[in-house]
């Protein structure tokens, strides 16, 4: 499986008709998107794999009159599928940041995520990925005991409120 969290504003989250790409795959958005935050909540494909990935990004991003922040996106959509190559990772330094994000009791993730993450990094360096771990980050601690995360997401709620 394979998911993609795109930059706010690549898809809209306004629902929509359905679309027809040169790929041959129609797709229907039905509903929009309701977000929690504005400015942090996107749309993007998960599919089986990679190229499947990269195919329906290139169906659903692009400009909607109904999503303002997708207006600013250069045209034409590229085809995102031409920039795939089992190459891209060969000299690519990843670095793994287990203080507190991998960390089971802070995060509340099941087990079973970190047993995925291990196999995802290990398909990393197969395709030829430096794996830098860890690279924990010195303030990860302060990060997680500030609850900073959720800074924008309050700023949005009390815009929201009172607009």
């Amino acid at each position: 499986m394979v998911g993609i969290k795109t930059t706010v504003g690549l898809t809209s989250r306004a629902g929509g008709k359905p679309r027809l790409a040169s790929f041959h795959i129609k797709l229907t958005i039905l509903s929009p998107v309701i977000p929690i935050s504005e400015h942090q909540d996107t749309v993007g494909p998960i599919t089986r794999s990679v190229t499947d990935a990269a195919i329906v990004l290139s169906i659903i991003a692009g400009p909607d009159p109904n999503d303002n922040f997708t207006m600013a996106q250069p045209m034409p959509v590229p085809n995102y599928s031409m920039a795939l190559s089992n190459t891209s990772l060969v000299g690519k330094r990843i670095g793994v940041p287990r203080a507190v994000f991998l960390n089971d009791s802070m995060t509340g993730n099941d087990p079973y995520v970190n047993q995925i993450f291990e196999q995802a990094l290990g398909t990393l360096k197969s395709l030829g990925a430096t794996i830098v771990d860890p690279a924990d980050l010195p303030s990860a601690y302060e990060i997680y005991q500030s609850n900073n995360e959720t800074v924008i997401l309050d700023v949005d709620f009390k815009v929201f409120r009172h607009s």
